[in-house]
């Protein structure tokens, strides 16, 4: 049944169908910072896109549109917390400034093939296949996720894999910058396999699932320790 169908059997009167519909409508719209009108976050998505265009990520008779936006907080590795727009298109996730001049990332949608949740915050994780990830906190995770995973379905993707992890314990399941770096260097690299999903591997080692990589994330944390107390005696 359509949504104006629902509408008009619930509508108790011709007048209040249309006050139902746009209730759905407003309902629907996830554009929460209405950028899908924005004459900066448009010019910015085209300049970004005519990259893309040019290096062969998409194609010219893919267009992109406005899914989703809304101001969250991004927490770095130092736990430091900064705010940004998070902006979702049926391509590609966007952490742009809140002044909408500057993308900080563009992750493809194939790309992000996994998050993990917090169990008792608002706080979440977003992994991203052959890239360090995102640690968001947001009053409208749920929200977020759920487009993530709606994008991914229209796309033909596989389903995107949702975990939960005590609040004390999130930042272990994040592969940061500096951890992904020291992953290279030690001749490990994440892999962004056919089909979004993701592994660990070297050149002598066996694949191993990103999902059950402990061991490289507990080797890498504790080579960047060392690395940081090297620093200190240097000092």
């Amino acid at each position: 049944m359509s949504v104006a169908a629902v509408a008009t059997k619930v509508a108790r009167s011709p007048s209040e169908v249309d006050i139902i519909l746009a209730m759905l409508e407003a309902k629907r719209d996830r554009d929460h910072l209405k950028l899908a009108s924005n004459k900066k976050i448009f010019k910015l998505l085209r300049r970004l896109r005519e990259k893309d265009l040019s290096q062969g990520l998409v194609t010219a008779d893919e267009e992109e549109r406005v899914v989703f936006s809304e101001l969250v907080t991004k927490i770095n590795r130092h736990k430091a917390k900064q705010q940004r727009v998070l902006l979702l298109t049926n391509v590609a996730l966007y952490n742009i400034t809140e002044n909408y001049k500057t993308c900080k990332r563009r992750i493809l949608i194939k790309l992000i093939e996994k998050v993990t949740l917090s169990e008792s915050e608002d706080d979440f994780l977003v992994h991203v296949a052959g890239e360090y990830d995102y640690h968001y906190r947001s009053y409208r995770r749920s929200e977020i996720v759920h487009t993530i995973a709606q994008l991914r379905e229209q796309a033909g993707l596989p389903k995107l894999q949702i975990f939960v992890a005590p609040q004390d314990d999130i930042a272990s399941h994040l592969v940061t910058k500096q951890l992904a770096l020291v992953w290279q260097q030690d001749g490990y690299h994440l892999v962004a396999n056919e089909g979004g999903s993701s592994s660990v591997s070297s050149a002598t080692a066996t694949t191993v699932s990103k999902s059950t990589s402990d061991t490289a994330v507990v080797a890498g944390q504790q080579r960047i320790q060392q690395q940081q107390q090297q620093q200190e005696e240097q000092q």
